[in-house]
């Protein structure tokens, strides 16, 4: 029989659709003490679009990501401590913090929650008072939150989706005899060119009895696959495809379509390094390379590995009013039908998307890298960045902070020991004399570059001040330099227009914020000379806008690294450009969406901070560049932990 024919008059979207179905009390009650408008009914229901084409081009796009985790306290103090109790709910996954509102996170702990949720998979809050908004707010800061072009959402909030078994059926009925329960374990939007990564589900509603979630481990999973079957699908990749079909706008008669990507079996995550697992029963397709009967046997196997071994699963029991966070890069989860609809539940969700997902052959698993770290290493904190714990760690700090800058002809650093085999003017240059801060960007005293950015002493805690320029020209387009081959410390790679230190020397060094602002300033102004040969008459200080302080610390390689309060500086101006070939290999005026596509050349490197200051600021502050909105921004006064 020939396929039925499509109607030409079919358009592209469907007719959006108002549902009119009783919310339950504490929904409504919570919608509406978070001022969502519900006069036009509940939820809104999005024009769903009909053509795969027009779906691939929803995100058909790279985009720069972060994972908050990376840059996270690895001992998670900050959120930890905060804590009336942390309950781990079984070995491998699954944590409940207690006596914290995720409302009320500081930025530092919201990095170290993203950390924690990396590491046991799932994280559950309870007795949550939190709006939509927020919960979208939180989602913002692990990612681009997921506006999902099928689901129904909140009013007036897109991105923010409407979990409600009772709407749900009114589409597709649900039932205990479903196999796999009420939605077959699976990881959200897998189809994506880049998947979701933390989705943050919040239950206002639930039944009394029933109704639990089920998380399996892919870290743990992974684990319990032989070493040889391991190598099997080490590196490979498969089909992953969307749960909702569309139409080939072409040839609409083949049927229902479904979009396809093609991600690696096996993928590491980002803030952990550690492999996991990544197939799911719903949506993993089939393996590349290989015959579908080869595919199914191995892809079959690999689901029971995940659904068959309760040991590396969490069931939780929800309560109302709790959240869980969980990571869609290393798990998958099911939803149990168990209650059958006799009493409400609704929620409300929010995926934040990742990175695209990647395979490192030289990965450890989780067992590998904790096993490593309980045989070999003791874990200790540096001791508190102070005066007396700098003085007492650090003798050749000098604590005058009135020194001059030395001439070549006095500087005392011998080309031996760390220094012997590089440039001659960059081991001059070792002996300027650095600010050293405690912990609060507090001077302490001065000591040598050299002293400042080696390795050893920075795990011990020295700490020292610097600065960043950002300098736009009056299109608004940013100057990158690339760091000369001769340079110390993170040698060739691109970063800001200049980077450098204010020196222990008066006119540089503040101890309260304004003084500080002012010495960063003239030691911008001072090196933006050096490096790029720009005289101060085109970079008056005046000019120079100050944003905000980042405190972060990063290797260059074994021996030297940064680790800094790092004060960021805007200044907009057209300049003559004399790059000192000891100092800059190259320059270049970037557009942000230029920036954003050097980031995804292979072959290029990035400093940290640069790359730290991208990805959580600059494009943002970029956007407002000469008008009145990015007054908002300027002056912060407390520092960012990154």
């Amino acid at each position: 029989m020939a396929p039925a024919s499509i109607d030409s008059r079919i358009v592209d979207v469907a007719v959006p659709k108002k549902d009119t179905l009783g919310l339950p009390g504490p929904a409504r009650e919570r919608l509406e003490k978070a001022g969502v408008d519900l006069s036009d009914g509940y939820p809104y229901r999005p024009s769903r679009p009909l053509y795969i084409d027009d779906v691939y081009n929803v995100r058909d796009y790279d985009r720069i990501h972060i994972d908050p985790g990376s840059r996270a306290d690895p001992e998670k103090k900050a959120l930890l401590s905060a804590a009336k109790e942390v309950i781990p709910l079984t070995r491998h996954i699954g944590t409940e913090i207690v006596g914290l509102q995720l409302k009320d996170l500081t930025d530092q702990q919201k990095d170290e929650l993203g950390l924690l949720i990396a590491e046991r998979s799932v994280v559950f809050f309870r007795g949550q008072d939190i709006t939509p908004q927020q919960q979208k707010q939180l989602g913002e800061w692990f990612g681009e939150v997921e506006i999902h072009p099928q689901v129904p959402h909140v009013p007036g909030i897109p991105g923010v989706t409407v979990m409600w078994p009772a709407l749900q059926e009114t589409e597709t009925p649900a039932s205990f005899r479903r196999p796999g329960g009420a939605s077959r374990w699976h990881s959200d939007l897998v189809h994506e060119r880049q998947p979701a990564g933390v989705t943050h589900l919040h239950n206002d509603t639930v039944p009394t009895v029933g109704g639990d979630t089920l998380w399996a481990s892919g870290y743990a999973a992974y684990e319990k696959l032989s070493p040889l079957f391991r190598k099997l699908i080490d590196g490979r990749t498969a089909i992953y495809r969307s749960a909702h079909p569309y139409l080939d706008r072409k040839n609409p008669e083949t049927g229902p379509q479904y979009i396809e990507r093609e991600h690696p079996i096996v993928r590491v995550h980002p803030a952990t390094g550690w492999k996991a697992l990544w197939v799911n029963r719903a949506m993993t397709d089939r393996i590349v390379g290989l015959d579908k009967a080869e595919s199914d046997v191995i892809l079959g196997y690999l689901y029971d590995v995940y659904e068959k071994n309760p040991d590396i699963q969490v069931r939780f029991k929800w309560s109302p009013r709790t959240s869980a966070l969980w990571d869609n890069r290393i798990t998958i989860h099911n939803a149990s039908w168990d209650y059958e609809g006799s009493q409400p539940r609704h929620g409300t969700r929010v995926t934040s998307l990742a990175e695209k997902p990647v395979f490192d052959p030289n990965a450890p698993t989780r067992r590998e890298k904790l096993a490593k770290m309980s045989a070999t290493t003791t874990i200790t904190s540096p001791p508190e960045i102070t005066a007396d714990n700098v003085a007492s760690l650090f003798p050749e700090v000098d604590t005058s902070l009135a020194r001059e800058i030395l001439p070549a002809s006095q500087t005392n650093t011998a080309p031996g020991g760390e220094l012997e085999g590089y440039d001659e003017e960059q081991v001059r240059l070792m002996d300027e004399v650095c600010i050293v801060l405690d912990n609060n960007d507090r001077p302490i005293g001065s000591a040598s570059k050299k002293l400042c950015h080696l390795m050893t002493n920075i795990d011990k805690g020295l700490l020292h001040r610097a600065f960043s320029v950002f300098l736009f020209d009056s299109n608004k387009r940013l100057l990158l330099q690339q760091r000369a081959t001769e340079k110390i410390t993170f040698p060739d790679m691109w970063t800001n227009t200049c980077c450098s230190h204010p020196l222990g020397i008066p006119g540089e060094t503040g101890a309260e914020l304004d003084a500080a602002v002012m010495g960063v300033k003239r030691a911008a102004q001072r090196k933006l000379d050096h490096e790029l040969g720009i005289k101060a008459e085109q970079v008056p200080l005046d000019k120079f806008e100050f944003f905000t302080r980042i405190h972060y610390k990063a290797p260059s390689d074994g021996k030297w690294g940064e680790h800094e309060v790092d004060y960021i500086l805007f200044i907009q101006a057209d300049v003559d450009l004399k790059p000192s070939p000891n100092e800059v290999r190259d320059t270049t005026y970037v557009s942000a969406d230029e920036l954003k596509a050097m980031f995804e050349q292979p072959g290029l490197k990035f400093t940290p901070w640069f790359k730290l200051i991208c990805n959580s600021m600059l494009f943002e502050w970029w956007s407002h560049l000469g008008t009145p909105a990015l007054d908002k921004y300027k002056n912060e006064q407390d520092i960012r932990r990154m």
